[in-house]
């Protein structure tokens, strides 16, 4: 069976943005309904982000990473091999 290389790069993309949000955000000592009220969305809808089912909106990324006191970088551009 052959694999789309393009659709297997988009997973790994969002299972490690999904990494990333809930490294962030247990270092910021923050529970998911906490982080959910300081950037005015619900507990849910940051359970759907870190569980990857949704991809977080580049939005919803800035104010989370804005009151982690955090920077949000941008994804590195990488040649294909």
């Amino acid at each position: 069976m052959k694999y789309n290389q393009n659709a297997i790069n988009g997973v790994q993309y969002d299972v490690q943005l999904s990494a990333n949000l809930i490294k962030a955000r247990m270092k910021s000592g923050l529970t998911q309904g906490q982080l959910a009220k300081k950037i005015g969305t619900s507990q849910p809808a940051v359970a759907r982000a870190e569980a990857g089912n949704i991809p977080p909106t580049h939005e919803f990324l800035k104010r989370a990473a804005a009151c982690m006191n955090m920077k949000l970088l941008a994804p590195r551009f990488k040649p294909n091999p």
